[in-house]
């Protein structure tokens, strides 16, 4: 295969540590052999990473997601004006800031940030995330270790998606403090930290950043952005449809506004905003999708066998694995005879996990695959049941598990096509189909490909990652012979939200006002002019040539008056300075730490 395939077990991993709340130690026990052999195997062969350009700056986004987390290193210009006309630009949405970044530039590690959320223990968990995230850090300073006198005024963020968004509200909070406390601290962490750039974001923030990415790659968000108000009429846009570990997301322009719900207005810098519509399946992701069917069959298997979950159930059928094929299955996930969902925790405190750890052996012991029935258990996973709701009040405007929906833009004039990325592409790799092939031809990879007998955990669940991507595209409602085009990358950029949420925050960031030239600098600080340097005009310099002159003639009569008097009244002695230096700041240049708009409001307070 061309690429590496994500790992499955971290999504879970916090459900196989034992019954009900755990300890610090049963979890150090299991989590500590597996970080030690993370940490250890982590690379960081220095001598391979891109060199950074002296003139630019730079941010760090680390995405925590469900089956791991990474650190993306992005470069940028510096965002410096040094004419007045570049003010209007940014006024008028004609001056963005477009990040870029090496594939050198990314690092990650496993399992998922989640892994760390059921210590009970303050300080081992406060350790623990520490000894995790550090490689990270440490990537991240190797990277731009010739700007370390810049660092301060770098920002970092870490944005969590579905992993974290699965677990119960006191779990995700603790674990998020424990998180910010530990890039509050400079040892730890060198880079510029606000409280809010270590956060869970929502799925609609996941599915608009990744549609940012894809239109921005394409060269469709900038060349469409241009001006104020709202974007009526580009020339293409393109849809993101996203694959994570634990959520699914779709994204589109909605040319005419026509979005009744989950309507997400973007807007990059002071350009023009877009209205897309954005909407994330939580546990539609590849293994958060599995886990429910498996749990669906383990239920059944249950009732038939007339028993309650003691111990494991050893042999439960699931037509989705490939002939000959076993998979251990462990989770909290419980399904209800009515085919209802058991939430975690208890009804009366958040705190508390009331369903139990449970765990069975998956198998396919059949002779010949049964791809029907896999089929048939995997539409069961869209819960089109929930649809009845949303038929009625949105006039069946919807797609699946009760979620409206506007019809997708596909025979629009101005609409490309969806880009299918993360785990579609791994099976669209999987299956062997061409970068831009149809939904029928998903279908039929996924049919033809299931008898291949697998082992590895990862490879063994594709048959049903397969099946289940094509189901999804037909809940979304996509004919059979639409074409998809699936790829990880465009221009050499790698496709993802982290892409998008970088582009989004660094034109977040406030302007500095720089001249180039010493004396245009000096001039308006010493006239009080809130008027960018560059705009004073020829016939102007005879007088600000003036107006210095007198000011320098006069400060040197001043400073003659006073040496004389200091001469009649004291000695100089080996101890007395002769002279104060003064260390003026350069005008309008960001402090570090120091995000706010101050120094560009002063400068141009009067525009």
């Amino acid at each position: 295969m061309k690429s590496s395939v994500e790992e499955s077990t971290s999504w879970e991993l916090f459900q196989a540590r034992g019954e009900g709340p755990l300890g610090g130690t049963a979890f150090s026990r299991r989590r500590g052999s597996t970080a030690h052999r993370l940490l250890k195997g982590h690379p960081t062969d220095s001598s391979d990473l891109h060199k950074v350009k002296e003139d630019t700056e730079h941010g760090m986004m680390i995405d925590a997601g469900s089956q791991g987390t990474r650190i993306h290193v992005y470069e940028f210009p510096a965002r410096v004006l040094t004419h007045r006309n570049h003010v209007k630009h940014v006024v008028q949405g004609r001056k963005l800031t477009f990040p870029s970044t090496d594939s050198r530039w990314t690092d990650r590690l496993k399992p998922g940030l989640d892994a760390f959320a059921f210590i009970e223990d303050e300080g081992s968990r406060r350790e623990q995330v520490r000894a995790y995230l550090q490689p990270l850090i440490g990537f991240a300073e190797e990277v731009l270790e010739t700007k370390r006198h810049h660092w301060l005024s770098y920002p970092i963020y870490l944005k969590a998606t579905g992993g974290l968004r699965t677990l119960p509200r006191p779990y995700r909070t603790r674990l998020v403090e424990t998180t910010r406390s530990l890039f509050r601290n400079s040892t730890f962490n060198p880079f510029f930290f606000e409280d809010e750039h270590a956060r869970v974001i929502s799925g609609e923030e996941e599915a608009i950043y990744g549609w940012a990415a894809v239109n921005f790659v394409t060269n469709t968000l900038i060349a469409n952005s241009e001006g104020s108000g709202e974007v009526l009429a580009p020339n293409v846009t393109y849809g993101v449809l996203e694959m994570g570990g634990a959520s699914t997301q779709i994204g589109f322009f909605e040319p005419n506004g026509d979005v009744m719900a989950n309507l997400f207005k973007l807007q990059i810098g002071a350009a023009k905003h877009w209205n897309v519509y954005a909407h994330s399946f939580l546990y539609f992701g590849v293994n958060g999708a599995f886990s429910r069917l498996n749990a669906q069959l383990v239920q059944e298997a249950e009732l038939n066998q007339d028993r309650v979950l003691p111990g494991p159930i050893d042999g439960v059928y699931n037509p989705c694995l490939p002939v000959g094929s076993q998979y251990r299955f462990t989770s909290r996930i419980h399904v209800l005879p009515d085919g209802s969902l058991l939430p975690l925790s208890s009804p009366e405190n958040a705190s508390t996990i009331e369903a139990k750890l449970y765990s069975a052996i998956m198998r396919n012991n059949k002779e010949s695959a049964d791809f029907g029935q896999c089929v048939s258990m995997v539409k069961l996973l869209l819960r089109m049941e929930a649809n009845s709701w949303c038929n009625f009040s949105h006039d069946r405007d919807c797609s699946f598990a009760g979620i409206y929906q506007p019809p997708l833009p596909i025979n629009e004039y101005d609409f490309g096509e969806f880009i299918a990325t993360s785990n579609f592409y791994h099976v669209w790799d999987f299956l062997g189909l061409e970068e831009r092939s149809t939904v029928d031809e998903v279908l039929e990879g996924a049919r033809h490909n299931r008898p291949k007998p697998l082992s590895d955990d990862d490879l063994i669940q594709y048959c049903f990652r397969a099946t289940f991507v094509a189901e999804l595209f037909r809940g979304w409602g996509f004919p059979g012979d639409y074409h998809i085009t699936s790829v990880d990358q465009v221009n050499g950029l790698k496709l993802g939200w982290a892409l998008g949420s970088m582009l989004y925050e660094i034109n977040t960031l406030p302007w500095a006002f720089e001249s180039k030239h010493t004396l245009k600098k000096i001039a308006p600080k010493l006239l009080g002019s809130a008027m960018p340097e560059d705009d004073f005009e020829p016939h102007e310099w005879v007088l600000v040539i003036l107006v210095v002159g007198m000011v320098l003639s006069a400060s040197v009569w001043a400073a003659t008056k006073i040496r004389r008097r200091s001469y009649r009244n004291t000695r100089l002695t080996a101890f007395a300075p002769e002279s104060a230096s003064l260390a003026t700041p350069r005008i309008g240049r960001r402090q570090p730490q120091n995000y706010g708009a101050t120094e560009y409001r002063s400068t141009f307070e009067d525009e």
